[in-house]
């Protein structure tokens, strides 16, 4: 064998062996402030084309799995895969790589529930591009990218209408005039082989509320780990020397098929309170599976919108504590979170 020969060998097999050996998703460590948005077992968290229920997360027809800790996209994929909740703004890292020499697919930032729109391209030599929306610059930067089978980190921070994206430790470009508030996050399927891995995200201007000592009073509640708070009673839960008016409120909950619970923002004394009431529909995932519940109180409006689907509620204009009102024992609740509108 000439020594050429040999050479091409070694490299082939190098890089058989760096395509095939992913990092073990335990190896990574989160950034502070950072949270994953991949458990790196599977999608949850995470909905196909604006529907979050009547397929599993993990589905042949769909053509998103997961293996190794990485979200594996096949060529024959279906459906854009975007985040449940929608964010504002927020500092997000993730990496990708093509298992092809010529790829296309995208990322979106505050798009619409399906991800259709304000995507940052992730097209062979188009890489970067910003299109689909709104806002001044986002040119494509192909030169920052690596090679297909090597893994890229993309950063982008979104505050404001400013965007900032850097591509493996370079700033690209920065966006202005973007014009989008808010809105989910997202991968796109675009008839080619991809994977990602180490989704995470910052959130920006976000109180979380999931430490029980938070709220008051805390008997008929209890911590089940994993940031999770259990109903043991029927107890209400009023967060503790804080007062909202017009608020963005998330939180994820579940329960055994027979619970369901209500919320209130305001001073119920002065008559002056926003209600939403969360009862059995058409939105439920089944029972003993989370739910996706975003609570938006504005000065004109009360819109709350689970797994996807939309509610409008009457209320007049409150300043007060959140109160939630478990309706039985079998409730749970966890990544609550809340930021002033």
């Amino acid at each position: 064998m000439s020594a050429r020969s040999r050479l091409h060998v070694v490299s082939t097999l190098a890089l058989m062996t760096a395509f095939c050996s992913p990092v073990p998703a335990e190896e990574f460590e989160l950034e502070p402030g950072f949270v994953s948005m991949f458990n790196g077992k599977d999608l949850s968290g995470w909905q196909f084309s604006g529907k979050s229920w009547g397929l599993p997360p993990e589905s042949p027809s769909n053509g998103w799995s997961v293996a190794d800790g990485v979200i594996k996209l096949t060529a024959k994929s279906r459906g854009n895969l975007g985040s449940q909740w929608s964010y504002v703004d927020f500092d997000m890292r993730f990496e990708w790589r093509a298992t092809r020499e010529k790829y296309n697919s995208g990322f979106y930032i505050r798009s619409n529930r399906k991800v259709g729109n304000n995507q940052i391209n992730l097209a062979k030599g188009s890489e970067g591009r910003f299109f689909g929306g709104k806002m001044n610059g986002g040119k494509p930067v192909p030169e920052l990218q690596n090679p297909s089978f090597e893994w890229n980190e993309w950063r982008v921070r979104v505050e404001g209408d400013k965007v900032t994206f850097t591509c493996n430790g370079k700033e690209a470009w920065k966006g202005s005039d973007f014009a989008s508030r808010s809105g989910h996050i997202g991968f796109q399927a675009e008839g080619a082989p991809l994977e990602f891995r180490r989704v995470r995200i910052k959130e920006l201007g976000v109180n979380t509320l999931n430490d029980l000592k938070q709220w008051e009073p805390v008997k008929g509640w209890k911590p089940a780990g994993d940031g999770i708070m259990a109903v043991t009673g029927a107890e209400d839960l009023v967060t503790k020397g804080q007062k909202y008016k017009c608020f963005l409120l998330q939180l994820e909950w579940k329960s055994d098929g027979n619970g369901n619970f209500r919320a209130t923002a305001g001073d119920s004394t002065g008559g002056t309170t926003r209600t939403f009431r969360m009862n059995h529909s058409d939105s439920l995932n089944p029972a003993g599976q989370w739910n996706y519940l975003e609570w938006r109180v504005t000065k004109n409006a009360t819109v709350a919108t689970q797994n996807g689907q939309i509610q409008e509620f009457q209320g007049k204009p409150a300043i007060g504590p959140i109160t939630i009102h478990p309706h039985a024992k079998s409730i749970s609740f966890r990544n609550i979170r809340i930021r002033h509108l």
